[in-house]
């Protein structure tokens, strides 16, 4: 089971996101996260699409407790930390480099 780091959005945060109080994530944990997700992120550049609302909200963890801590410290088994979800704000863009003048 997977679980979104933040909640939905909320105009009187400023960060859009809103997260438990509770919520208690170790460095390793942390950067696990972003591992995944810096690496979803250039696939999808690397196919020329912008995900347009990276957002903790849209991105999924495993189920607080055991499972994220395995998935935190397992990363060579193939165990995602994180799964970057909702690609409805996504578009293909045109890298200025290739295009022809």
């Amino acid at each position: 089971c997977w679980d979104a780091i933040g909640g939905p959005p909320s105009f009187s945060s400023v960060t859009r996101d809103v997260y438990d109080p509770d919520t208690k994530v170790t460095l390793s944990q942390l950067l696990a996260v972003a591992r995944d997700v810096a690496g979803a992120a250039a696939e999808l550049h690397r196919a020329g699409i912008t995900h347009g609302d990276l957002y903790a909200h849209n991105i999924l963890v495993p189920k607080r407790g055991a499972a994220m801590d395995a998935a935190a410290s397992e990363p060579a088994q193939g165990r995602p930390a994180a799964i970057l979800s909702d690609l409805g704000a996504a578009f293909f863009y045109c890298d200025q480099s290739t295009k022809a003048d």
